[in-house]
C-alpha cells in the first residue's frame, strides 16, 4: 500500500506513522513465516528420525500395541486406588487378588530400595502377588521393520537383576510381550532370552491373553521337588511359552 505526501505537517506525521505501521506489519509477517518454517523443519526432523532403523515405526505402533495387549478382558476389578487396581483373574480357581499397577505408576505405588537404572523405572505393565511377594514385570515391544529394538530386548536379564535390587523383598519375574515380527528377525536374541529364562509371550497371537494370565495365575517361585535329585523351577515349567 502507498500514500501520497501532503504539505500539511499533521498530514505528514500521520502519513509517516502509517508507513512505519506498514513496515512493522511486514516485519511481523516475515517473523511468522520464519517461525512456521522452523516448526515444520523440526516436525520433519522428528518424523524422519529412525527411518530405516525401526524408530518411526515404533513411535507409531508402540502405544496401541501396549493398550491392545492389556489383560483387562481376563480379570475383574475388585477395588481401585490412586496408583493401582486390585483384580481377580477370571480363570483363577483360587480367586486370588492381584495388584495391577496403573500405567507408569510402579515407583509411586512401591518405593524402591535403590534408584532405578535406565529402563528399569516404569514398566509397560505390572502385576503384584502380595501373598507370595512376586512382581510380574511385563515389557512390551512392537516392531515391523529391523531396528535397534533388537538390542533393547537383550537387556532383559540385566533389568530383571536390577529390579531385584530395587525390590529385594520380592521375587522378580521379567516377561516380554512381543509382536510376531521378532520371530523371524531376532532368532539370536530369542535364543539368548530363552537361555536366561525370560518368558516371552506373543501379543498378536489369539491365545496370548489366556497364556499370559494362566502363567501369572499358576506361577510358583518355589522349586517343584520331583525327587531327591531333581528340582524344576516354575520358569522351566513355562519354557513352552518361548
Amino acid at each position: 500500500m502507498s500514500y501520497s505526501r501532503s504539505s500539511s505537517p499533521e498530514a505528514f506525521l500521520e502519513q509517516e506513522n502509517l508507513e512505519k505501521l506498514e513496515e512493522i506489519e511486514k516485519l511481523e509477517e516475515k517473523v511468522t513465516k520464519l517461525s512456521f518454517k522452523s516448526k515444520n523443519k523440526d516436525k520433519n526432523k522428528n518424523k524422519n528420525k529412525g527411518t530405516g532403523a525401526g524408530g518411526a515405526n515404533t513411535n507409531k505402533n508402540g502405544l496401541p500395541f501396549e493398550k491392545s495387549t492389556e489383560l483387562k478382558s481376563t480379570c475383574s476389578v475388585e477395588k481401585e486406588e490412586k496408583y493401582a487396581d486390585f483384580v481377580k483373574f477370571d480363570d483363577d480357581k483360587n480367586k486370588k487378588v492381584y495388584c495391577h499397577i496403573k500405567e507408569k505408576k510402579l515407583l509411586k505405588y512401591l518405593v524402591p530400595k535403590v534408584p532405578g537404572a535406565h529402563g528399569c523405572k516404569q514398566p509397560d505393565d505390572c502385576y503384584i502377588d502380595q501373598e507370595e511377594k512376586i512382581i510380574f514385570i511385563i515389557e512390551k515391544k512392537m516392531q515391523k521393520v529391523s531396528g535397534s529394538v533388537g538390542e533393547k530386548i537383550q537387556t532383559g536379564p540385566f533389568k530383571r537383576e536390577h529390579y531385584k535390587e530395587m525390590y529385594p523383598d520380592y521375587e522378580i519375574v521379567y516377561i516380554y510381550c512381543l509382536s510376531n515380527f521378532f520371530k523371524k528377525s531376532y532368532e539370536a536374541e530369542l535364543k539368548y532370552l530363552k537361555k536366561e529364562k525370560i518368558p516371552i509371550f506373543w501379543g498378536e497371537e489369539p491365545d496370548y491373553f489366556k497364556k499370559l494370565s494362566d502363567f501369572i495365575i499358576n506361577f510358583n517361585c518355589k522349586p517343584l521337588i520331583l525327587d531327591k535329585s531333581t528340582q524344576v523351577s516354575c520358569n522351566e515349567l513355562h519354557d513352552e511359552h518361548q
